[in-house]
């Protein structure tokens, strides 16, 4: 047994409580470790303290961190759960010792009882019909989905019936199952009420002629405000607002409906009008507003002119496709045909190759004999494009690129064997020198002749061009001597003779560079003549001028 507390409970003149220690004569406000419950020693172990504010909100606040905060700490929540665990267990576990005492005692009938006929124990033969027994005393003792598992235990404990489930855990885990079940059920309770005074509210709207799409809660109220469907209804202005958001949908949509009917009208106008590309809204305009029947029509009167335009708008420009598709199939067909007809010519070209009658060096007058009746000719004359003679002249270029292919070879053969075509080399001879290379065997003989005539025509350029440059050296030469033949000292006469001006210049550079007697003497000669003319000259210019 503890012995007496040496700590005494007394109070301030304005009410405060504080403590008195007998023994050591200190003085406390805190209420010393003996006095403290349960609950506020469970509490004392954490740093977290429950505090109230000026205006009555809770906060809470840590001793050891200086933190507050409005919501309630984890740390704190969780002890007051272990509290009411410790709590709940002891109050059950006090009513099982109670039980178990009564089980020696006679039982005594409480005439208050609402269930006298009932026996104190029952059988139950199921999990099932126990869980049912313990939902009956929930429902029994008014609990609903608002309760706590704490508050529940300590009004139903004292009923027999709420140990007709044993296990404490499973006893709880039904709780919760009935506590959800309840909250649905009240749930679907509230639902239900609900919507049945928003339907009796909504059939008071229904019943008022004057609401439309347009109309305004402020303006129906004023109608309403003292009926019950509105009093009752807290949602009223809510489901209102819902209401007249249907009857403008209702109305938007007759009047999409009415204005489809108006644009399908004037498309039908439209199209009964035969119109076509170069038709203008001005003129459409005035058959519209002459048309009665169209004049008159409600439907049509819900467009407005721009809807009528985009209409008149969007069909011609259907009409606008329609004709530039058949002018793009049109061109398309031209072309097509056009193309064909070139096809057709180039077949032609094709079957005078393969008869021979075109080569690389045909020219346009050698065919156009054979082709001027042809229709694949005729077809083709005159039509965009390519024409008969340009085709021909690409039929030609191919053959020519492939001459100068297989004159490429014969031009590598000719190197290889260090052949040198001059002008009085035969066709023969040349022949000769080429053939003996197989790769020359698969060359048809026009395109030796071809290879021959050129190389030939070149050797004889080449001769022509030698010929040339030996003569312009010869008068050069000639020029050389002429000069230094004129600037003798002393000057010779034309009366000089060639074998004495020989005697005189035989020593020079210029007389040997000429080593033909004849081009010495072509230029002594061409000096004597220059001597001559200004001789003459000079004597017609001292004759005596007549007045």
């Amino acid at each position: 047994m503890a012995g007496p507390s040496v700590w005494r409970e007394y109070k301030t003149k304005d009410g405060r409580v504080y403590y008195y220690n007998s023994e050591t004569k200190e003085t406390s406000w805190n209420k010393p470790a003996e006095f403290l419950s349960p609950r506020e020693r469970v509490l004392s172990s954490i740093p977290w303290k429950e505090y109230e504010s000026k205006d009555g909100r809770k906060y809470w606040h840590n001793k050891e961190t200086k933190e507050s905060v409005w919501n309630m700490p984890d740390e704190y929540r969780d002890a007051l759960d272990s509290i009411e665990e410790q709590e709940l267990a002891e109050l059950e576990q006090s009513r099982l010792d109670d039980r178990s005492k009564d089980k020696n005692t006679p039982e005594k009938i409480d005439k208050s009882d609402a269930r006298p006929s009932e026996p104190f124990r029952r059988v139950i033969t199921s999990p099932e019909e126990a869980r049912e027994v313990f939902f009956d005393l929930l429902r029994r003792k008014g609990i609903d989905h608002s309760w706590t598992w704490a508050a529940a235990l300590k009004s139903a404990i004292l009923d027999d019936d709420y140990f007709v489930i044993q296990d404490a855990r499973e006893r709880k885990k039904a709780f919760e199952k009935y506590i959800e079940t309840s909250r649905v059920e009240s749930a679907e309770t509230i639902r239900k009420e609900q919507e049945r005074k928003k339907q009796g509210f909504l059939r008071l709207l229904q019943s008022k002629t004057d609401i439309r799409y347009f109309s305004r809660w402020k303006t129906v109220l004023a109608s309403i405000q003292d009926r019950l469907e509105y009093m009752s209804y807290p949602e009223a202005e809510r489901t209102f607002n819902e209401y007249i958001e249907e009857l403008c949908r209702k109305e938007d949509e007759r009047r999409e409906l009415q204005k489809r009917d108006g644009i399908e009208t004037i498309q039908s106008f439209l199209r009964g009008l035969n119109l076509d590309i170069y038709s203008r809204w001005h003129d459409i305009q005035h058959v519209m507003k002459s048309d009665p029947e169209l004049r008159n029509n409600l439907e049509v009167r819900v467009l407005n002119k721009l809807d009528i335009l985009a209409l008149y708008e969007e069909y011609m420009k259907d009409i606008e496709d329609e004709f530039f598709e058949e002018r793009r199939k049109s061109k398309l067909e031209k072309r097509t045909l056009e193309r064909k007809r070139r096809e057709g010519f180039c077949e032609l070209l094709a079957e005078l190759e393969s008869e021979d009658k075109i080569s690389w060096n045909t020219k346009w007058k050698d065919i156009y004999p054979i082709i001027k009746s042809d229709e694949r000719f005729l077809a083709i004359v005159g039509q965009p494009g390519s024409s008969p003679l340009e085709l021909f002249w690409d039929s030609i270029e191919v053959l020519s690129t492939s001459m100068r292919k297989r004159r490429d070879i014969l031009y590598d053969i000719i190197e290889e064997k260090k052949f040198t075509l001059t002008d009085n080399t035969t066709f023969d001879e040349f022949i000769s020198v080429i053939q003996s290379d197989k790769r020359a065997a698969a060359i048809d003989m026009s395109v030796y002749k071809n290879l021959y005539e050129k190389l030939r025509l070149k050797a004889i350029r080449r001769i022509e061009e030698d010929r040339f440059q030996e003569e312009r050296r010869i008068r050069r030469r000639i020029d050389a001597l002429r000069s230094v033949i004129k600037h003798l000292d002393p000057l010779i006469s034309h009366d000089s003779s060639w074998e004495e001006v020989r005697e005189r210049i035989k020593n020079e550079p210029e007389y040997l560079a000429l080593e033909s007697e004849k081009h010495r003497i072509q230029a002594f000669e061409k000096h004597l003549a220059r001597l001559k003319d200004k001789s003459e000259y000079y004597e017609k210019d001292e004759r005596p001028h007549k007045h």
